[in-house]
This record gives C-alpha cells, structure tokens and sequence, in this order.
C-alpha cells in the first residue's frame, strides 16, 4: 500500500475499516503502528554533520 502512495493514515483507515487486527491483537490501526509494522527505522544521524553546523567557524575573517 505505501509502495502505491498510500499515507500512513490511509493505510490505517483501510485496515480498521476492513477489521485487521493490529499486530498486538489491538483493535484501531494508528499511523504510527503502520509504521511499526512495516519495519520502519528512524535513520541514524551518527556521524553526519547538519549543513548550518560550523559555518560561523568556516567563515571567520
């Protein structure tokens, strides 16, 4: 569904309208368990540097 260009709110609309139980046997999808239950991971921001970071310092006379 999210492949189709579906939001994760229609994605959860869908389920509980078709009585999908959620993944811990729940009864109302949420945005958020959609997400949970696609595997979806937060991207890790270690070692990475913000583009407004250090630009003061850079730009010193």
């Amino acid at each position: 569904m999210r492949a189709q260009g579906m939001t994760l709110q229609a994605i959860a609309d869908t389920l509980n309208a078709e009585g999908v139980p959620t993944l811990r046997g729940g009864v109302e999808w949420r945005p958020s368990s959609v997400q949970a239950a696609a595997g979806y991971k937060r991207p890790s921001r270690r070692g990475r540097r913000r583009a407004d970071e250090g630009a003061s310092r850079d730009n010193r006379a």
